[in-house]
């Protein structure tokens, strides 16, 4: 499947748990991070942490506590650095997604 086939089917699977969240353009609209860290919020029950600021250095925050809480659950993250999902890298931000999907998907499949 091509990367711009994947991107419908990730968003309506990410609007589906995101209350007062709206996702139009994947790779826009993660960008800033709000949306990635309202995601795992959403998935884990968790409150995460998140820069209220709109300058890049507050984007890249942002995306950096995403991928750290990924990583801290031992989800395995290859290559994917803040900088990619910032600057809207439809490769890597469909990997990032795609792993996140599988992952909860996986435990929701263990514990239910």
């Amino acid at each position: 499947m091509e990367d711009n086939q994947k991107g419908p089917s990730i968003r309506r699977n990410g609007n589906s748990g995101l209350v007062n969240r709206n996702v139009d353009d994947l790779f826009e609209d993660l960008r800033d991070g709000h949306n990635l860290i309202s995601l795992l919020e959403v998935l884990s029950g968790e409150l995460l942490p998140r820069e209220r600021g709109r300058m890049r250095f507050h984007q890249l925050q942002n995306v950096q506590v995403a991928l750290d809480f990924l990583k801290n659950r031992n989800i395995r993250l290859v290559n994917i650095r803040p900088e990619d999902i910032v600057d809207g890298n439809p490769k890597l931000t469909l990997g990032l997604i795609w792993t996140i999907i599988l992952h909860f998907q996986v435990i929701f499949y263990i514990f239910y």
